[in-house]
């Protein structure tokens, strides 16, 4: 799984709408800048950095038991895409600040 390539990497409307996805199933736990609160961990950190599209996907669809987060598997696969569309350009950009 860790393999598989973001098919929408790149794509400007795809970021946009990740955005908005980001917004309303994301950030009451991860904060609305990716900053990280109290329940859950920033999504700027060097692990989210370098992970692989399809570990980030992997990690969506399942959740993770041992750090609280729930399965977003409701979402539709290209709605995930665009939230992994969205984290990986506002993490890149955070980086070359």
């Amino acid at each position: 799984m860790a393999k598989i390539a973001n098919p929408l990497e790149g794509n400007e409307d795809a970021r946009r709408a990740g955005a908005k996805l980001y917004a309303r199933e994301c950030a009451a736990c991860h904060g609305a800048n990716r900053q990280g609160l109290r329940k859950a961990p920033a999504l700027t950190q060097t692990e989210v950095y370098r992970a692989t599209p399809g570990a980030l996907f992997w990690v969506l669809r399942h959740g993770s038991l041992h750090r609280g987060m729930p399965s977003f598997a409701h979402l539709p696969e290209p709605e995930r895409w665009q939230i992994i569309t969205f984290l990986r350009a506002g993490t890149v950009a955070t980086r070359l600040q």
